[in-house]
């Protein structure tokens, strides 16, 4: 059984087609002939200084600079292009003589070109004293298109490697290395209201599209970017430090699309977001990416959202460590129409739901999840503190450690929220399958509750501190072998089942592991009134009247009926 990817998520495979198509080297014209070229010695009727060359040149001129290093600023024309030999040859060095970036670029436009350079000595080389916008290139009000160019080394007060705004630039296969901003995007600062396309075309060859050891004073250590429309893909973004939100990636207040796929974020750093920090950003599309070994002071070890909408999908969230809440992501502040589905969440640490973490009126949409082997104090696998109404539905929550000694959690906690937990299979945790308090309203229903060290599900409540759930759903689920019985605090919910799911059971994938057999006694008997319209596979559901218990569907052939057919002749 195929997941069904929804269309957006696809077309980022055209996109990435088109940007290979696009992205080529300048085309030489007409206007190359000598004088059109720049070497250190000014030989050979050539220009010594680049920006000599740029200064003489009209549009439509491709400038060749040959191997070397020249030691100067350049303030781009419209439609003058700079064609460097690679940037192992070709550096342009601002010399870190003052709080200006080493190229400038305004009112420039898509037939200018800067390609195949090495941009360095950009600001004062002192974070501190680099008061300017950009360190190594600042784009304002312009589109230009800049490839196979590394950034590094530079200072400025945002946007240590590369400052853009109220533009729309294309750049391929650019990395940025080693740049610090006092405030925001250590690597690249991008705001306004432009169209912005980020990649790598060769998809991951060598050191191309790698945004390595950059650091921001406050958010964004390897990207900040607000308000934009951008298209985001191919990138490395790895050893990247933020002292506040979005060691990697930083993004604010978009309230149009971005596309952010086929991305690797491993081994970044921050208070909040350590991978991924969305504050307001209503329209993603995040998908494909590996998020990887990245850690959080606080809150969201691998990513971060708040107040966001759109889809994440088909992610990878793997050993992240957040030392409080959500060390896989965590999702606060409303977001209601933020969907987390399909993605693997694996090996992350928190205190406090180590998987996901849902607070403060967060309420996403949580289905179709593996979200296995995680480590936490409490609520190893999803934990929620004051959410919204939460759909959970379709995920396998298994192996996961609840490592207090009371062992609170193995899959889910819902303190104080009234949350949808739906068709998901809870199975060979440490720590309870669900535990409830002061959840009014919440619904527990058609889930498969297995094999977990602790009970079943546990309604909490005390005399001093918590109240008793007094309005809550527990029905139609599956729940055994179970170490400390199949309930505590509640009685058996109507149509509740003790028997064996029948698991397919076999292999090392914890997916395919936690399937059901085509003869499981679960497969017709959860609630149709309950029930999403798919499963984890998206393999539809309630057919022949009927539908299964846990995250796995076992559909059952529709009755059909056959009218009578009329031969003629």
């Amino acid at each position: 059984m195929s997941r069904k990817l929804l269309l957006p998520l696809v077309l980022a495979f055209s996109a990435q087609a088109v940007i290979l198509l696009l992205l080529q080297p300048p085309v030489w014209g007409t206007n190359l002939a000598p004088p059109w070229c720049v070497n250190p010695g000014g030989t050979g009727g050539c220009y010594a200084r680049i920006q000599e060359a740029i200064d003489a040149a009209s549009s439509g001129t491709v400038i060749d600079v040959a191997t070397g290093t020249y030691t100067e600023h350049l303030v781009m024309k419209d439609g003058v292009s700079i064609h460097g030999q690679g940037w192992l040859s070709t550096t342009i060095h601002g010399g870190h003589s003052g709080p200006t970036p080493t190229v400038y670029m305004l009112n420039i436009w898509a037939g200018t070109v800067l390609s195949g350079v090495h941009v360095t000595g950009g600001g004062t080389g002192i974070t501190a004293t680099s008061t300017q916008e950009g360190g190594c290139i600042a784009i304002w009000y312009a589109a230009p298109t800049i490839i196979n160019t590394l950034v590094n080394g530079c200072t400025a007060r945002n946007g240590g490697g590369v400052f853009v705004r109220n533009s729309s630039p294309t750049f391929d296969n650019v990395s940025a290395w080693w740049n610090e901003a006092q405030q925001r995007g250590g690597g690249y600062y991008i705001d306004g209201t432009g169209l912005v396309t980020l990649t790598d075309s060769s998809l991951f060859a060598g050191t191309n599209g790698t945004l390595v050891f950059n650091t921001a004073g406050w958010d964004g250590g390897g990207m900040s970017l607000s308000g934009i429309t951008a298209t985001i893909m191919g990138l490395r973004v790895w050893y990247n430090t933020a002292q506040g939100n979005g060691g990697g990636v930083e993004l604010t207040n978009a309230p149009n699309q971005v596309l952010f796929a086929l991305n690797q974020i491993n081994q970044n750093s921050a208070t909040n977001g350590g991978g991924v920090d969305a504050y307001n950003a209503t329209r993603l599309l995040w998908g494909l990416n590996g998020v990887d070994r990245n850690t959080a002071k606080h809150s969201g070890g691998g990513a971060q959202f708040s107040q966001s909408a759109g889809l994440i999908q088909s992610n990878w969230f793997r050993t992240n460590t957040a030392g409080s809440y959500g060390g896989g992501l965590s999702v606060n502040s409303g977001s209601p129409d933020l969907i987390v589905r399909g993605n693997w969440i694996e090996d992350n640490t928190a205190g406090f739901g180590a998987g996901v973490y849902l607070q403060t009126t967060a309420a996403p949409w949580i289905d179709g999840n593996i979200i296995v082997t995680n480590t936490s104090n409490t609520a190893a696998g999803i934990g929620l503190y004051q959410a919204g109404v939460v759909t959970i539905t379709n995920n396998i929550l298994a192996h996961n450690v609840a490592s207090t000694t009371a062992h609170l959690a193995g899959g889910i906690l819902v303190d104080s929220s009234p949350a949808r937990i739906i068709n998901n299979t809870i199975a060979d945790n440490l720590g309870d399958g669900i535990i409830f308090q002061a959840a009014e309203d919440v619904a527990i229903v058609n889930n498969i509750v297995s094999g977990n060290l602790g009970h079943g599900i546990e309604h909490y409540s005390d005399t001093l501190w918590v109240s008793p759930t007094l309005v809550y759903t527990a029905a139609y689920n599956d729940i055994l072998n179970n170490s400390d019985g199949h309930y505590a605090g509640l009685s058996g919910g109507v149509h509740d089942l003790h028997v064996n799911p029948q698991f397919v059971g076999t292999g090392a994938d914890l997916r395919a592991f936690y399937h059901l057999q085509a003869a499981s006694p679960v497969s017709v008997t959860g609630s149709t009134a309950w029930a999403p319209e798919y499963d984890l596979d998206g393999d539809r559901r309630i057919l022949g009247g009927s539908v299964s218990m846990g995250a796995d569907e076992i559909a059952v052939v529709e009755r059909q009926l056959y009218l009578p057919v009329v031969l003629r002749h």
